[in-house]
């Protein structure tokens, strides 16, 4: 991404620091899954959603525009078929 990227992470402390970096971008990412499974609610089918949502995107090709505008295609059925 950045030119000289790879001649920073060779200065020790900006190396350290990364480490730390990496560690709060990780919890950025977990506290955000909390905030966002709130309003949703811990139910067995909004487990299983995330679960089938994250297996789909590790172990096949499915790209995830395409599983996100399914998502959605989903989301819309009890609109138009109550």
């Amino acid at each position: 991404m950045v030119p000289f990227w790879d001649d920073l992470k060779k200065i020790t402390r900006i190396k350290k620091s990364l480490s730390g970096i990496n560690a709060v971008g990780v919890g950025f990412m977990v506290a955000a899954f909390i905030l966002l499974m709130i309003p949703i609610g811990t139910s067995y089918t909004s487990l299983l959603i995330v679960l089938a949502t994250f297996l789909l995107l590790q172990f096949t090709k499915i790209k995830t525009p395409y599983l996100i505008l399914a998502g959605v295609l989903l989301g819309c059925i009890p609109l138009f078929f109550p």
